[in-house]
């Protein structure tokens, strides 16, 4: 009985293991179609006024999340819009996309000690984004997006050699085709007017891919910079 009991586990561990590795992208440009296919791209700043730096980067110049000092059990969002705040134009902006999305059922607004205070109802959660996957978001400024890339074709990119990097990595270019798909009917013609695009900018997207020396590929950007002497 005992082996009966043994051989079953190991049957069960060696089919989970081989649908892991069946799962897994078994090329580099798997991997990169993978990584880059439902990353957000059209997306609303959720509560802050968004100060372009780059293709697909932004930085606010007016941050109303107060979530981190909201109280001790910490909401997923939270904004504050102070009595008198909106005198400041920027503030008055951020202010106007909040109440468009209380109209849209993304947020609710309700008094508060402090002003009117914004939090994302259940339906919101859907499209609530604060990541860094392709974006360059490295403080994890939150959105509410309303499409996402879907990838057509992947293939390497013969304009640019092979980089060698530190470690015996080897960076790879590749380009990526892609179309956008609506998640959301939610974004209205002012929200969309008041929307940002995460990167990639423009189809064909130009992918760094890295393999390592232990043989694992990593996507290391979307946007590729020949300035850059070791990507990896």
């Amino acid at each position: 009985m005992l082996c009966v009991i043994v051989a079953a586990e190991l049957w069960l561990g060696l089919r989970f293991a081989s649908r892991a590795a069946t799962d897994r992208p078994q090329t580099p440009l798997a991997h990169v179609r993978a990584v880059v296919d439902g990353s957000y791209h059209d997306c609303v700043p959720l509560g802050w006024y968004p100060e372009p730096l780059a293709a697909g980067r932004y930085y606010p110049k007016v941050n109303l999340d107060v979530a981190q000092s909201d109280g001790p059990f910490e909401a997923l969002w939270v904004a504050i819009v102070p009595p008198g705040a909106e005198r400041e134009p920027r503030v008055a902006a951020v202010k106007r996309v909040m109440d468009e999305l209380v109209t849209a059922g993304l947020l609710e607004r309700a008094d508060d000690v402090r002003g009117e205070r914004y939090n994302v109802t259940r339906y919101g959660e859907r499209f609530y984004y604060d990541d860094d996957a392709l974006s360059g978001n490295v403080e994890f400024w939150p959105y509410f997006c309303y499409s996402r890339l879907r990838v057509t074709s992947v293939s390497w990119d013969p304009r640019y050699p092979d980089v060698p990097g530190p470690a015996r990595s080897v960076a790879k270019h590749a380009r990526v085709w892609w179309r956008t798909e609506t998640t959301g009917d939610w974004a209205s013609p002012f929200l969309r007017a008041h929307s940002v695009r995460l990167s990639p900018a423009a189809s064909p997207a130009e992918a760094t891919v890295c393999r390592y020396v232990d043989g694992e590929w990593l996507l290391r950007s979307i946007t590729y910079d020949p300035s850059r002497k070791a990507p990896c």
